[in-house]
């Protein structure tokens, strides 16, 4: 690397939107030139989209890239990982965070909702009153599940899910069903939150015993409100 370096150039040559389907598959290999010396200096990346590394490097019809590579350097399998098959805006992702974060799509924002603690990829969501309303809650996983063209939802808690409306679908469904047979436990005699949690939060831990009864009561609060108990 010449002594006049100002800045390292990674010469990244993705196969983005363009790929064809007899593409390889990048390797999980990375060589890149090493750093520049004085650590002020900045990484420079320089992505080709819809042409593959042999149609750059080499090609005189590119003379400034391929000068710029052999000034400073390339980064051959940046990449590594990125499944070839998706467009480009997974390879911007990867190359900017490290992960392409489930989206393999060129979709806008709307298409890859950011959940909150509405729906999370891994655990499960606490109503908790008088902060958490049942009937608003449901209300917002209806609203979400309107949307069109939903591909992945990014929760506060786990990973991307990518199946949104399936699992928005998983989620109302289990508030409903919680809801039924909370009811059922009130018909059936019981009185109070910890004991409805006996009689439905079977499939829990006893240690969320605390947490399931702050559910119960947004449950109630809902079933008043709609004059069922």
């Amino acid at each position: 690397m010449r002594s006049r370096t100002a800045a390292l150039a990674l010469l990244a040559a993705f196969v983005a939107g363009g790929c064809q389907a007899g593409s390889p598959e990048p390797q999980a290999t990375v060589s890149v030139s090493p750093p520049a010396p004085d650590p002020g200096h900045k990484v420079m990346i320089i992505a080709e989209e819809n042409h593959g590394y042999d149609q750059v490097i080499g090609d005189s019809h590119a003379p400034y890239l391929n000068q710029l590579a052999t000034d400073y350097g390339t980064a051959t399998a940046y990449d590594a990982g990125y499944p070839a098959h998706c467009p480009s805006l997974a390879a911007y992702i990867l190359m900017t965070s490290g992960d392409t974060g489930g989206i393999c799509d060129d979709k806008g924002p709307g298409a890859h909702r950011l959940t909150g603690d509405n729906i999370v990829g891994v655990g499960s969501v606490l109503i908790d009153p008088p902060e958490g309303n049942m009937r608003d809650y449901l209300n917002s996983l209806e609203r979400m599940r309107a949307l069109p063209n939903l591909s992945v939802l990014f929760g506060g808690h786990g990973p991307a899910v990518a199946a949104p409306y399936r699992k928005i679908d998983e989620y109302i469904s289990h508030r409903l069903e919680r809801e039924q047979n909370i009811l059922q436990a009130v018909r059936e005699g019981a009185t109070d939150p910890k004991q409805i949690v006996a009689k439905v939060y079977t499939d829990v831990s006893p240690k969320a015993y605390a947490m399931a009864e702050r559910a119960v009561v947004a449950h109630l609060e809902k079933l008043r409100e709609d004059g069922a108990i």
